[in-house]
């Protein structure tokens, strides 16, 4: 065991030098992060709730999303987060962070062979103007297109989502005394795409 302690600093830098692709999801952030129209709206209209979401997109920018795509973001970038964190109680901090919650920049794809492609379905969602509580499309009509554009001419690509293409609800919940389960992740196909499990037959 003392080796296994000893050996972990030289794990720690092995693991910090090789690319790992990772986006972020509500557990990242917060739980059902940005999960409706009504959620947004109660978190960034409260500086509390706002500050603490900010950090967590803060915290990933530094930590992970450089990483994942080092051309998107500027040296300047990191300028700004260092002078914002040397004064965290300044103005200039909050408009960080008001930045990086609208930021539309956290997908990425890496020219693999085949492409891969990362999907941010947190902060790209499309909201309901009807229903402050219905379910947010995971993905809003541009960034639908701005992937379609990025599938176009590719015969294959590894496309990877934080949430599951067809839903996931079945495959976490065995029970069947359950009617039916109705999962709220929309992918914009008319309703979405969801999956209902019928009661099993007595």
């Amino acid at each position: 065991m003392e080796d296994f302690v000893t050996g972990l600093p030289n794990v720690q830098r092995v693991m910090a030098h090789l690319p790992v692709a990772m986006i972020l999801d509500d557990h990242d952030i917060t739980d059902d992060f940005n999960l409706h129209r009504g959620w947004e709206e109660t978190v960034y209209n409260h500086p509390l709730s706002k500050r603490m979401v900010g950090n967590g997109m803060l915290a990933y920018l530094i930590n992970q999303a450089w990483g994942n795509s080092p051309n998107t973001f500027l040296p300047s970038t990191f300028e700004k987060v260092q002078q914002a964190l040397n004064a965290p109680t300044e103005p200039p901090f909050d408009a960080l962070l008001d930045k990086l919650i609208k930021l539309e920049a956290w997908d990425f794809e890496w020219q693999t062979s085949p492409p891969l492609i990362v999907l941010d379905t947190r902060t790209r969602r499309w909201r309901s103007e009807s229903s402050a509580t219905q379910p947010s499309g995971l993905l809003d009509w541009e960034a639908l297109t701005e992937l379609q554009n990025r599938l176009s001419g590719h015969s294959s690509v590894l496309l990877v989502s934080a949430a599951p293409y067809l839903g996931s609800s079945s495959s976490r919940s065995f029970s069947v005394s359950l009617p039916r389960a109705v999962i709220p992740l929309q992918w914009m196909l008319n309703i979405g795409w969801r999956i209902r499990v019928p009661r099993k037959a007595s």
